[in-house]
């Protein structure tokens, strides 16, 4: 599944929404919330586990890139190398090995 991107909006007011302690009044019964241990119980292993899943998958296909992208370089060098073969290494100033 390709990833989703939240739309632009440019005509946006914030780059990160407020601080609900800026816009909710004191006397709000969250605050009730902020002030005790429960939030260090939730269980979000579920949640976790998903972040872990998608963190494996994603170390997985970078190293399926890699191994692509080292692939396509070695086939590039190797037709550097028949072309020196062929035509001479001076027919240019510089090389894919040399990194100029």
């Amino acid at each position: 599944m390709a990833k989703q991107y939240r739309p632009w909006t440019p005509n946006q007011s914030w780059l990160l929404p407020p601080s609900p302690r800026d816009w909710l009044d004191k006397e709000q019964f969250v605050y009730f919330f902020f002030g005790m241990e429960v939030v260090d119980e939730l269980d979000i292993s579920a949640i976790e586990d998903t972040i872990q899943a998608k963190d494996a998958r994603m170390k997985r296909e970078e190293e399926r890139l890699r191994a692509e992208i080292a692939a396509m370089m070695a086939d590039a060098e190797a037709v550097d190398r028949e072309e020196d073969a062929q035509y001479g290494a001076d027919r240019r100033s510089w090389s894919l090995s040399s990194g100029n």
